[in-house]
């Protein structure tokens, strides 16, 4: 089965602890997938940011309907500080590889500049 991508980026204000996020992939050849990950995906969205959980919830059951595999992340400082995002990973079965994308320039009209493309496995960084 291809494993399709659960996409986090912050809004216009990515420094306000607020994350939007898509998903890219085939609902279809995932669903049966989702529902099992459900409490780990719960854990990592709040290991992420504590404070975002209410607002993320609305969405979740739409995300678990579309996702799984990789997790793709953007954010300022996520590079330098990954055991903060991916402190729980080893007990995540979601989390066993993550794409990690940084940006150079901050957002303009929403869009995202100058991509750097890291992938972090169990085994660090590559």
């Amino acid at each position: 089965m291809t494993k399709p991508l659960i996409y986090f980026t912050a809004p216009y204000d990515h420094r306000g602890g607020q994350f939007a996020y898509r998903t890219v992939g085939l609902a279809s050849e995932v669903s049966a997938f989702c529902t099992p990950i459900l409490p780990a995906l719960n854990q990592f969205l709040c290991a992420i940011q504590p404070q975002t959980e209410e607002y993320l919830l609305e969405y979740r059951l739409e995300l678990l309907s579309k996702c799984d595999g990789l997790v793709m992340l953007a954010g300022e400082g996520f590079e330098s500080n990954p055991e903060y995002l991916y402190a729980r990973d080893m007990r995540m079965p979601i989390l066993d590889r993550v794409h990690t994308q940084v940006y150079s320039e901050d957002f303009d009209d929403g869009g995202v500049h100058h991509w750097l493309t890291k992938l972090w496995t169990p085994e660090g960084w590559e």
